[in-house]
């Protein structure tokens, strides 16, 4: 498959609503799309725009939420591909992510929500001291509806108005064009590729090559 060349597109302004999460997969509609702005001291807020065609919500993940993120998209292997974590045996398993996910006090998550309220992925960024690693998941049925880029744009919002971040940055599979078109059309650009950076335990114990994509914020001249 041929190398996605870096480009960074246009962003509408977005916004959603705040809803009580589901666990459950379930079936969604055409729906007006929001767009959204997180504050440190609000779960969400956001303005509506006409263009735009779906809608999601962003809400803080804690630790006690082991139990929903397995039912909702954890216990399904076909979400494991490309994650460096394995599929979830059960909520033990969905504990230990969490313990490792907020190893880091300044580590962000926001549970992704869908518009009938039913969780379907996570997005999240590790901060270690300047830099911050963004990832996400998506739960397979919903996949390409533009859930993955509306949460990522909004957490990156948030990562470039928290000070002492200067590098946010994320990585994904060569043969993951989808992730590509993400983090394009979120600003980031193509850095370079990192040899055997990653072992996705659902493929095996063989390190694989990522493409490197970064946002860098300049820092003021002395």
């Amino acid at each position: 498959m041929g190398r996605s060349q870096p480009r960074i597109a246009t962003r509408g302004t977005l916004r959603c609503r705040t809803q009580t999460p589901k666990a459950l997969p379930a079936a969604t509609e055409s729906m007006t799309i929001k767009i959204l702005s997180l504050t440190p001291t609000q779960k969400l807020s956001g303005i509506q725009t006409p263009s735009t065609r779906s809608m999601i919500d962003l809400t803080p993940v804690s630790t006690a939420d082991a139990q929903l993120i397995f039912e909702s998209w954890g216990r399904y292997p076909q979400n494991f591909a490309r994650l460096t974590a394995r599929v979830f045996a059960d909520v033990a398993d969905a504990e230990r992510y969490l313990l490792n996910l907020f190893a880091s006090r300044a580590s962000m998550a926001l549970h992704i929500i869908e518009p009938g309220g039913t969780v379907v992925g996570l997005v999240k960024a590790i901060v270690t001291e300047h830099r911050a690693q963004v990832g996400y998941v998506v739960h397979q049925p919903f996949c390409g509806r533009g859930f993955a880029t509306r949460a990522v744009e909004t957490l990156v919002t948030r990562l470039e108005a928290t000070p002492g971040i200067s590098r946010i940055w994320a990585t994904c599979a060569l043969d993951n064009p989808a992730s590509t078109r993400v983090l394009e059309k979120c600003g980031f650009e193509l850095e370079g590729i990192l040899k055997n950076w990653v072992i996705y335990p659902a493929l095996g114990d063989r390190a694989t090559d990522n493409y490197s994509y970064v946002k860098v914020r300049q820092s003021p001249a002395p």
